[in-house]
């Protein structure tokens, strides 16, 4: 049986100022912030070396700090800041949950407890890359680089670049496309507007359906997720059916996994293959 390393810190008391009401502000109260740690795979159970696992000592130190200087209204934020702050300073972190303890909160009712709670956590990402105008492979390059940029992206690992036809509208320049995997823990949507700021960066104006662009960054699979909405289609709507987006998947990742379909990467081209 596989084993999966966890380090929980439960009820840590800090003193904080967070409230809505200006008693709260100007007086403060205490909080009890519960958090849980899920170790990822790269735990070694035999190095018995701190470097190496989380600090739970450093951890309270950090989350009471952040409470005793906390400017937000909400215990909600805090429980994301947290989250996030905890996630970003731990590379052994694949999941965190954060539990922030309200016990004197000022309800005019009784109650047993008052806490909000969030879970973030690194979800392995692939995102389809493509460029049919003016220096195709220098607008990749530099969307890539992009990537790397970000707050909450990691490991970000990119397939060679392909010359592709044009899909859908087939009167226009050949494509250059790759894949890129990362890992994140920005939301669907907040990854999206990244994408899309790193499209305008890079000159890409929406004119025409299919038509050409300088850059094209596009969300194929988000972890497990199923995403429909106006904004959104996750899996990437047709991507069984785009050459140039399964095959430099499978030159990363043969094993992606399609949670629509029901299947990898390789079986999506292979039936594609099969097609022609």
């Amino acid at each position: 049986m596989e084993a999966h390393m966890e380090i929980n810190i439960v009820n840590l008391k800090a003193f904080s100022h967070i409230g809505v009401f200006e008693e709260e502000k100007n007086n403060g109260q205490e909080f009890f912030i519960t958090i849980n740690c899920k170790l990822d795979d790269s735990y070694s159970y035999n190095s018995d070396d701190l470097d190496k696992t989380v600090n739970y000592g450093r951890v309270c130190n950090l989350v009471i700090d952040y409470m005793e200087n906390a400017k937000c209204d909400l215990i909600e934020t805090a429980c994301e800041d947290i989250a996030s702050m905890i996630l970003q300073t731990y590379e052994v972190i694949k999941e965190i949950t954060v539990e922030i303890h309200k016990p004197n909160a000022p309800v005019d009712a009784e109650f047993g407890d008052i806490y909000a709670s969030c879970n973030k956590k690194w979800e392995i990402v692939y995102l389809s890359l493509g460029s049919n105008m003016g220096e195709r492979d220098n607008y990749i390059n530099d969307a890539i680089k992009e990537l790397k940029l970000q707050d909450k992206i990691r490991n970000v690992k990119a397939s060679s670049l392909y010359t592709t036809k044009p899909y859908g509208k087939e009167d226009q320049d050949n494509f250059r496309n790759c894949v890129c995997e990362l890992e994140c823990f920005y939301t669907p949507i907040e990854l999206l507007d990244i994408c899309q700021e790193i499209e305008s960066k890079n000159g890409r104006i929406r004119e025409e359906e299919w038509g050409p662009r300088t850059l094209d960054v596009d969300i194929i699979l988000f972890g497990n997720r199923i995403i429909n909405t106006p904004e959104l289609t996750v899996p990437h709507i047709d991507m069984q059916f785009r050459e140039f987006v399964l095959e430099p998947l499978c030159e990363i990742s043969k094993g992606a996994y399609h949670p629509v379909l029901h299947k990898r990467a390789i079986e999506l081209y292979n039936d594609l293959l099969k097609l022609d």
